[in-house]
């Protein structure tokens, strides 16, 4: 039997067994029957199943899987976009996929490189099963006041029948440019207007005074930004609210760093937040001083984050991803298991796209 499978059965007879425990007069007045649960917020660590939400007997069905512990197990698969051939826009890196599906179709947005850093610019390619991948080329190059000289972290929602990529910009030639957050419509995913700045770098003394980079957007009744600030050393999960995806108002810090000696002590960014069941899932990268990982938190209200910890680790010594696993974006598609495309960085600094 599958560990799923006794996750699955020990819910179940947890349940009843709490309600076959109540008196018969309080079991016949249980209302409403509910035979869904998100185990993520009605049950982590199988403590908090309310005794009035399912009658003895009635089937608990799990709708989402990603464990007890509110880590999911992630299976590796390995590298899906490699680095392209000397002479191509991603001859020499590969990163931060922006994976959106539709009508069939895996869409991919991605970052490559075909010099050091920081030249960076944004490609697209496409799949019918997510891992077998055919290149289209640079959609969007670096050019304009801000992000003269690359761009980084694409991050694409559809909405109304127009693509939205919100992407960050870098403005200098050395290591100590300035990220900022610029925003471009497209009616088809590859030809793209730019329409300029929208999140710039905040005051002197705020949390993201040094940097405001790695976007991720959410439209959920509003536009909701989950993105990078640096302050001095260290880099936060910052949160902003926008009506239009445009106009931006900050709120300040969303996740913070970790106590110390923690995997995320150093630097706590690059947010992918899904809304599914009872609440908010986050996937997001910790650092520890050495290497980037990918964490995992739940909220009821986008807001207030509870920490599970590591979801997705570095490889061992000689893979693709033994430096860094980080940069997700995940998809849950009904029926079918959670899909991750990350970037994963090897022991020679080479960084690949790769899939869980």
């Amino acid at each position: 039997m599958h560990e799923r499978s006794y996750c699955l059965v020990a819910v179940c007879l947890m349940v009843d067994a709490v309600v076959s425990s109540l008196p018969q007069s309080q079991i016949g007045s249980l209302e409403p029957i509910v035979n869904e649960a998100d185990l993520h917020f009605e049950s982590p660590g199988l403590e908090t199943v309310p005794p009035w939400s399912v009658r003895s007997g009635t089937p608990l069905q799990v709708i989402a899987h990603i464990g007890l512990d509110g880590r999911q197990n992630w299976t590796k698969r390995g590298v899906v976009v490699d680095l392209g051939g000397s002479g191509d826009p991603d001859g020499l890196a590969t990163g931060s996929p922006c994976v959106v599906y539709e009508n069939g179709e895996y869409k991919m947005w991605y970052e490559g490189s075909d010099a050091p850093f920081p030249t960076s610019r944004i490609l697209y390619a496409n799949s019918s099963d997510g891992i077998s991948w055919t290149k289209h080329g640079v959609v969007l190059s670096f050019g304009g006041t801000g992000e003269e000289y690359a761009v980084h972290y694409p991050w694409v929602i559809m909405d109304g029948g127009v693509y939205k990529m919100w992407y960050s910009g870098y403005d200098s030639s050395g290591p100590t440019g300035t990220w900022r957050i610029f925003y471009a419509t497209s009616p088809d995913g590859l030809s793209w207007t730019k329409h300029g700045l929208v999140v710039d770098v905040g005051p002197s003394g705020s949390y993201d005074d040094a940097l405001a980079y790695n976007p991720f957007v959410l439209l959920d009744g509003v536009y909701k930004m989950w993105y990078a600030g640096r302050h001095g050393a260290n880099v936060r999960l910052m949160y902003a609210t926008s009506t239009d995806g445009i106009g931006w108002t900050k709120q300040g810090v969303a996740l913070d760093l970790g106590p110390p000696g923690s995997l995320e002590d150093v630097h706590v960014s690059s947010a992918y937040v899904l809304k599914e069941g009872g609440g908010y899932h986050m996937w997001y990268r910790g650092n520890d001083g050495s290497h980037n990982r990918i964490l995992y938190a739940t909220s009821q209200d986008g807001l207030a984050w509870t920490r599970w910890g590591l979801a997705l680790d570095v490889g061992p010594s000689g893979s693709t991803d033994e430096v860094h696993a980080t940069l997700q974006s995940v998809l849950h598609r009904p029926g079918m298991p959670y899909q991750m495309w990350y970037a994963g960085r090897s022991g020679a600094g080479i960084d690949r796209i790769h899939y869980a």
